[in-house]
């Protein structure tokens, strides 16, 4: 068993716990230690990530693409006027 106040193992039958003294009667022994960290998080408490701003970047690709097609277009066209085709 466990005190409830230090977390420490109870080795002993004793009234009061070896390392702390809390008094030991049944609702000072858990079979769990419960040891507190200060303020307990919850999830409404911890703030979420904010997400990356991918969607600049995406634009820019995709008009990047765009004018590489557009080019590619107009050089084709130029090369069938020349090639009188």
């Amino acid at each position: 068993m466990y005190c409830r106040q230090c977390g420490k193992t109870v080795v002993n039958k004793g009234k009061y716990c070896e390392f702390c003294g809390t008094p030991l009667d049944l609702d000072g022994l858990s079979p769990m230690p419960e040891i507190s960290f200060g303020a307990e998080k919850s999830a409404a408490n911890t703030p979420m990530p904010k997400p990356k701003n991918r969607g600049i970047g995406c634009i820019i690709k995709a008009l990047l693409f765009l004018l590489a097609a557009v080019l590619v277009a107009l050089l084709l066209a130029a090369a069938l006027k020349i090639c009188g085709g």
